[in-house]
């Protein structure tokens, strides 16, 4: 998640808070509230997406460094967690939900498998695609890259939710 930051040239340090709350809120979803599990994952990747788009506005709008807003929103995200798991561990998942991470082969869990999937797209975007060349361009020189006729602010704000989803998608895992 964070390298599609890192490609347009900022950081962002609310990845670790993401992952926090985004399995505190699929948690609580599923063992306090009832919900089904396919409603409390997608709870989980929209509390990414907000996050997202809070770091984005904070960053191309108000103009507030990165490494500044993103620290920022991982306290707050970290506080969320706290709170609404009442500091404690959240226990008893369904099976189903369980066998999202069980071990598929060679000894290897489900998650390993979900990361190379990703990987492997990521870099291919990042690579081979105008997308990849854009995001790199803004990171490397943001002003030549607006004069060119990229549109950074998109870009970087597309990135930030982008590492938001992607951390809230380990979050559920």
């Amino acid at each position: 998640g964070l390298l599609v930051p890192l490609a347009t040239g900022v950081f962002d340090l609310s990845i670790a808070g993401t992952v926090s709350a985004s399995s505190v809120v699929v948690g609580w979803s599923m063992i306090e509230e009832g919900w089904p599990m396919w409603l409390a994952i997608a709870s989980a990747i929209l509390l990414g997406v907000i996050v997202g788009n809070i770091n984005g506005f904070l960053v191309v709008y108000i103009k507030i460094d990165s490494f500044i807003a993103t620290l920022g929103m991982s306290s707050v995200l970290t506080a969320f967690a706290v709170w609404r798991s009442n500091n404690r561990s959240i226990i008893g998942f369904p099976d189903g939900f369980k066998s999202l991470t069980s071990p598929l082969a060679f000894g290897l869990n489900k998650t390993v498998f979900y990361g190379l999937v990703i990987a492997l797209v990521l870099w291919f975007v990042l690579e081979h695609t105008a997308l990849g060349r854009y995001l790199f361009a803004t990171g490397g020189a943001r002003e030549a890259a607006r004069l060119a006729g990229v549109q950074t602010d998109r870009y970087i704000w597309g990135s930030l939710v982008t590492s938001a989803v992607f951390a809230a998608l380990a979050g559920v895992l």
